[in-house]
């Protein structure tokens, strides 16, 4: 009975996944950190793009996609998004 509430409390962690977060900021820039071990990358997905106008908004910037780069390792569970901070 207890390994099986332990592979179930497993399993329910498997499927969450972290929110997209800010890896890096300089007031020109912002690098979003999105997770992809349960859905594929996205650039344009609505939480990355609130994330990145969200930061750019703190130096009154709006928030520019320029590229997506993958994360180094044989898992690649996560991308990293760079946005600029261009003047609006």
């Amino acid at each position: 009975m207890r390994y099986s509430i332990a592979l179930l409390i497993c399993v329910a962690l498997a499927g969450c996944e972290a929110p997209p977060a800010v890896s890096q900021f300089n007031g020109d820039s912002v690098t979003i950190r999105q997770s992809t071990i349960v859905t594929p990358p996205n650039p344009e997905a609505p939480e990355v793009v609130e994330e990145a106008r969200r930061i750019c908004g703190k130096v009154a910037r709006r928030a520019e996609y320029a590229s997506t780069t993958t994360s180094p390792g044989y898992y690649n569970d996560y991308v990293s998004h760079l946005f600029l901070c261009l003047p609006t």
